[in-house]
């Protein structure tokens, strides 16, 4: 648990903590054929983009995800955890990779603003008074799109 590269680790963490308690509560649920077919297909693939089958060069780029791979993997976990009831509302949200994808212009624009001494500004507000749950969440997701605009304009 917690051994991947280049990913969001919190919320990795916690996929992966609610597949463990999944195990341990449902051990019928883990299909050892699949998890090894998983395996060869992940070894495959990462062979096949290596360009190599060097056993040292396999275990340094196992535990590294590219661009939207962390995302895949989570929902493969929601997948799994949920059984057969529906996972949806568990999947990673379209506005979580959006805004990983812009982590760089994101992180840039908030020293920007804090450079100009606006940052509280723009945070003042977002998620305060008696709104809760998603509500106060689409109001980080929209306050992190204004800032992408707002590079935009520079």
């Amino acid at each position: 648990m917690g051994l991947l590269i280049r990913v969001a680790p919190f919320p990795v963490f916690e996929s992966q903590a609610r597949a463990i308690f999944h195990t341990f509560a449902h051990p019928a649920a883990l299909d050892p054929t699949r998890e090894a077919v998983d395996i060869m297909t992940r070894h495959e693939a990462l062979r096949l983009r290596l360009g190599s089958d060097d056993p040292l060069v396999m275990a340094k780029a196992w535990h590294r995800f590219e661009s939207l791979e962390q995302f895949e993997y989570r929902d493969a976990l929601s997948d799994f955890t949920s059984g057969d009831s529906p996972s949806s509302d568990r999947k990673v949200p379209e506005w979580e990779k959006e805004m990983y994808m812009h982590k760089d212009v994101l992180r840039s624009v908030w020293v920007e603003l804090e450079r100009r001494g606006e940052g509280w500004e723009w945070v003042k507000d977002v998620g305060k008074g008696d709104r809760e749950g998603e509500e106060v969440k689409q109001e980080w997701v929209e306050l992190t799109r204004r800032m992408l605009r707002w590079k935009d304009k520079l």
